[in-house]
């Protein structure tokens, strides 16, 4: 066994008898679960985290989150009525969020990926995308380690440092705009999502098994 490990594990604290599904209207019997990770250092348990907290039925396979409050008050008083009620909300809340989600801009993924990855020191990215306060912010940073690179030749090596911290902090912000704009979780400026259209069919092939 290594020095240290995380084990994953499922537990089923109860279960509700006679539930219903809200999505599909089947009844079933609902094991309330958490999943629980645990940390080991030579073999002995040291950690324990509760990650999620949900329930799935087996007619649809949609999986029900809860948030710890809302499964301390279902353990409470664990009837089908309530379970109900709290997945009927989370269902609610899913569709909510991929109505946002699966909204896609005009903009095209592939132009504002290599905008970010080569062009992130300026902050392109954002021009294209629409965010002309971030690309402001670009352009302060740029500036300031631009003058801070002349000052240095005057006043010391002492201002590299700040020089290199502004130029690096673009860099930086251009790398991560690059990754949430691969992954399609980048906006442009009217909140729309910025993915490609294998990105687009999957969410909403996702949205369409909600309904």
């Amino acid at each position: 066994m290594p020095a240290g490990m995380i084990r994953q594990n499922e537990v089923t604290d109860y279960v509700i008898h006679e539930a219903a599904c809200p999505r599909c209207k089947g009844s079933f019997n609902a094991p309330m679960k958490r999943s629980v990770a645990t940390g080991y250092i030579l073999s002995i348990p040291f950690i324990k985290s509760t990650g999620r907290r949900y329930t799935c039925c087996p007619h649809c396979g949609i999986y029900y989150t809860f948030s710890p409050s809302v499964y301390r008050k279902i353990k409470k008083a664990p009837s089908p009525s309530l379970l109900y009620q709290e997945c009927e909300k989370t269902l609610f809340h899913q569709r909510k969020i991929y109505e946002r989600y699966t909204r896609p801009s005009k903009k095209k993924s592939w132009i504002t990926a290599l905008l970010a990855f080569f062009l992130g020191l300026f902050g392109l990215q954002n021009v294209y995308m629409g965010h002309l306060k971030r690309f402001a912010i670009n352009g302060f940073l740029l500036l300031a380690g631009i003058l801070c690179f002349r000052l240095a030749f005057t006043y010391g090596e002492a201002l590299v440092i700040p020089c290199a911290l502004c130029l690096a902090a673009n860099i930086y912000w251009g790398m991560i705009d690059t990754i949430r704009i691969l992954s399609g979780h980048a906006k442009d400026s009217k909140g729309l999502f910025i993915m490609t259209r294998k990105q687009y069919k999957k969410r909403m092939k996702y949205r369409a098994s909600l309904y």
